[in-house]
């Protein structure tokens, strides 16, 4: 406290140059004196003649090495050497800064900034790298140092020496846990790898409904998607050329059947779709009727080839020529008669000729 009142700087006592050792010594030879628990505590040589006798263990036996007179000379024992806290002999060597980079330990000796830190010259201390960065070597200065993680790497802690790699099924980038931490790839994506930086998509014909997985599951039977990065089984539909059949509890998913004769299947074609049965309309998946063939609108799949092609022009289930009804369209509907390829209205002569 009275060398910090005196100007001193934290840094200054806590790694004294041989000057403020010196003004440390007078101070405890020339102004400590008070009273503690025990009683007074004082230099006793203070003004009085005699010397400071100094004693250090070594090889285990206490040794008196030096003494010291009241002007603060230290004179080696004859035949003894004071070992200095850096091993070395010399007094000058334990008040020499350590090089940038290092620190001086316990034992006076000076040790370099470990890894994943390194050594901030203001405040001469062994800083760590923050999260998302490391450095793998020691007594670096500056913090330039810590080098941030490359892309499918992460360091989660402080102090890193080394980046470890994004498990399957997760990454990091620069906008996605920026290599603090790895992320998780969403549904419909997947990562194979580790140490990846990017989800990829799962292809048309697979989906993925959980997070951070490295698969994409593949539909069933003969089923595609119509998209990628599907997210549910339930996204998987029949292709083009088959159709979903009317729904069977025991089976999950529906079996894909071959489209019918007659009829054309767009992919995702499927019967609950089909409005005669759901009432469902819109933009919906459905097998549909080529010319020349007829479905009834309850039984949309069995299929019979009309005579002729005018009288079924295809389409929905059910659907005939104008005024044509009847199984295959294969006749007029009442009050019209077939001629010249179509259905014509029947005139009141002719109405009255059949009445009669």
């Amino acid at each position: 406290e009275m060398l910090i009142t005196r100007g001193y700087s934290l840094s200054d006592v806590i790694h004294p140059t041989e000057a403020v050792y010196i003004e440390m010594r007078d101070i405890i030879k020339n102004e400590i004196d008070f009273w503690g628990v025990s009683g007074r505590v004082f230099w006793e040589g203070n003004n009085k003649p005699g010397v400071l006798s100094v004693n250090q263990v070594q090889d285990g036996e206490l040794r008196t090495v030096a003494s010291v007179d009241l002007d603060g000379v230290m004179t080696d024992v004859a035949g003894e050497s004071l070992i200095w806290g850096d091993g070395e002999t010399a007094p000058s060597s334990s008040f020499m800064p350590c090089p940038a980079g290092t620190l001086r330990s316990s034992d006076g000796s000076c040790s370099p900034c470990p890894t994943g830190t390194y050594y901030y010259e203001v405040l001469g201390e062994c800083i760590e790298c923050e999260v998302g960065q490391f450095n793998p070597y020691e007594g670096m200065v500056g913090e330039v140092s810590c080098i941030s993680c490359s892309d499918g790497t992460v360091a989660t802690e402080k102090g890193s020496s080394a980046c470890t790699a994004c498990e399957a099924g997760t990454i990091s980038n620069g906008k996605e846990g920026n290599g603090a931490f790895c992320v998780d790839c969403p549904i419909g994506y997947h990562q194979p790898l580790s140490g990846a930086a990017e989800c990829s998509r799962c292809a048309v014909g697979s989906y993925q409904s959980e997070a951070a997985q490295s698969y994409c599951a593949s539909c069933p039977g003969s089923r595609t998607t119509r998209f990628f990065a599907a997210t549910s089984v339930k996204d998987c539909v029949c292709t083009e050329g088959t159709y979903e059949s009317w729904p069977i509890p025991s089976s999950d998913p529906y079996e894909c059947l071959s489209c019918p004769e007659g009829m054309t299947c767009p992919e995702g074609g499927r019967l609950a779709d089909w409005f005669g049965y759901s009432n469902n309309t819109g933009d919906k998946a459905y097998p549909l009727l080529q010319e020349q063939y007829y479905s009834h609108a309850y039984d949309p799949v069995f299929v019979f080839k009309c005579l002729d092609e005018r009288d079924c022009p295809g389409g929905d289930p059910g659907s005939c020529a104008p005024k044509r009804e009847g199984i295959a369209c294969g006749r007029c509907e009442r009050k019209y008669y077939y001629f010249g390829g179509k259905c014509n209205a029947c005139s009141e002569v002719e109405l009255t000729i059949v009445l009669f």
